[in-house]
């Protein structure tokens, strides 16, 4: 079964179908691989600094560079998540679904950011961000002497999730509010919390995930059939994230073909320092690896 055709199987599965406004099988559902179609379309196995457009600043390279990871991460998420699910390896789907919730919420942390940055025409605050979250990990962060070796082009630290959730959660117009609660609720985050606690081993990962109590005993089985287990509900609400998302990013290409090139004559963006920069850092980080190695 191809990966459009499981992603239509769950979300029309039977343990939501007794849920209002289920999907119906018999439906044209195109409209909900919306997002899943953009990431694959979009998806390159190449990218050379050297094409017309990234040459001649048309359009950002390390833009595209992050971006395209991430369309990798997604598309290999959901196919771990369809796997699992195949082999009713529920735990597996799960914590590949949260991972998949935890990437869109990072990516339009950055965008929404950049997106502010362009239309200032910032260009140093727009590349610093963009150069740390496409470039930077934390296994080595260069210490203080080295800030100005380093020109503080890296040093940026990622925000926490946690930073980015709330972030996601105030600034996201495509979240919809339910019913007439005072308060804003979204479905996909509370199931993401749920999510949360069985990706983690406690009650909810472990005795809860795979024991039935009894008053006596606990059965155990690797197969949850729980009505409407969180796993669907999870699946089908960020089937329509992704399409969301997808949606924000085509927009968003728009606002970069517009005032990208601008940008980069404004700022006087110096490229070559940069991967300079770059190539010392990752070279610190190799030789910082080779010790941790010979320290083993």
């Amino acid at each position: 079964m191809e990966t459009r055709e499981s992603i239509i199987s769950l979300i029309t599965n039977p343990k939501l179908l007794s849920l209002p406004n289920s999907l119906n099988p018999n439906d044209d559902l195109s409209h909900y691989l919306d997002g899943y179609d953009f990431i694959i379309s979009n998806k390159k196995d190449k990218l050379s600094y050297y094409d017309y457009e990234y040459s001649n600043y048309k359009w950002c390279y390390e833009l595209d560079c992050y971006l395209n990871a991430n369309f990798w991460r997604l598309s290999n998420l959901i196919d771990g998540a369809i796997i699992s699910w195949k082999t009713d390896n529920l735990l597996s789907g799960i914590i590949n679904l949260r991972h998949l919730y935890e990437t869109i919420v990072h990516m339009f942390y950055l965008i929404k950011k950049l997106e502010m940055h362009l239309k200032a025409q910032d260009g140093e605050k727009f590349y610093h961000l963009l150069w740390t979250f496409t470039f930077t990990f934390s296994e080595y962060l260069p210490k203080q002497h080295e800030k100005e070796e380093f020109k503080e082009q890296l040093l940026t630290k990622l925000p926490h999730i946690n930073d980015s959730l709330r972030f996601y959660l105030k600034e996201a117009n495509t979240l919809a509010k339910i019913g007439q609660q005072k308060e804003k609720v979204f479905p996909t985050d509370i199931l993401y919390r749920q999510i949360s606690q069985m990706a983690h081993p406690n009650s909810m990962g472990a005795l809860r995930f795979f024991g039935k109590e009894y008053s006596n005993k606990v059965l155990f089985q690797n197969v949850q059939h729980e009505k409407n287990h969180p796993f669907y509900l999870f699946f089908f609400g960020l089937t329509i994230e992704l399409s969301l998302f997808a949606s924000f990013l085509v927009e968003f290409e728009k606002t970069v073909d517009f005032y990208f090139p601008e940008l980069v004559k404004l700022n006087k963006i110096n490229f070559d320092d940069f991967r300079e920069t770059k190539d010392l850092w990752y070279a610190k980080f190799n030789e910082l690896n080779q010790d941790n190695k010979n320290n083993t």
